[in-house]
């Protein structure tokens, strides 16, 4: 075992940092106490609530995705459709979380680019519901314990599975 040494000392700075839950257990225990003793931890929300404010917040977010990446051709409204079930599907499959939308948004956005990729290899002028079908399919080779990954049990939360590390 690896030992820690941890001193007193001043600082004039402030830590920000971010990981994935499922990667919290590989932190150094000393570590992460000291972090956790003296500082404050956030766990933002995986999901959102499925309603109009928040499907028309996706719906800017695809949007922005094909604008910022300058290649993905526009999605057809089927396309965009494919996309926010597969939001609503992540949101149920990995949060447990009905009538909620996903804020995975780094997966969101790899689906769109993917789909895009799909028709410019086609050679279409837009991205139809067909190619957000196939990306999805490619997503799943990827990593298939990501966003196709088993159900989460209903009763589960993420931050009940770290005790009180989250408030």
């Amino acid at each position: 075992g690896a030992a820690v040494r941890v001193d007193d000392v001043p600082c004039d700075f402030v830590l920000f940092a971010a990981v994935n839950v499922e990667d919290l257990p590989s932190i150094l225990p000393p570590l992460r106490s000291r972090i956790r003793g003296y500082g404050y931890e956030i766990m933002l929300s995986s999901w959102m609530k499925k309603n109009t404010e928040n499907l028309d917040s996706l719906v800017r977010f695809i949007a922005q995705t094909v604008v910022e990446d300058g290649r993905v051709p526009h999605l057809t409204v089927d396309a965009v459709h494919s996309v926010l079930e597969t939001a609503e599907k992540i949101a149920f499959r990995l949060d447990g979380q009905r009538d909620a939308l996903t804020l995975r948004l780094r997966e969101l956005g790899g689906l769109v680019r993917i789909a895009g990729d799909l028709a410019v290899h086609e050679g279409h002028d837009a991205v139809y519901g067909e190619q957000v079908e196939r990306a999805k399919e490619v997503t799943r080779g990827f990593d298939a314990n990501s966003i196709h990954g088993p159900y989460m049990k209903q009763t589960e939360k993420p931050h009940e599975s770290y005790g009180d590390y989250f408030f």
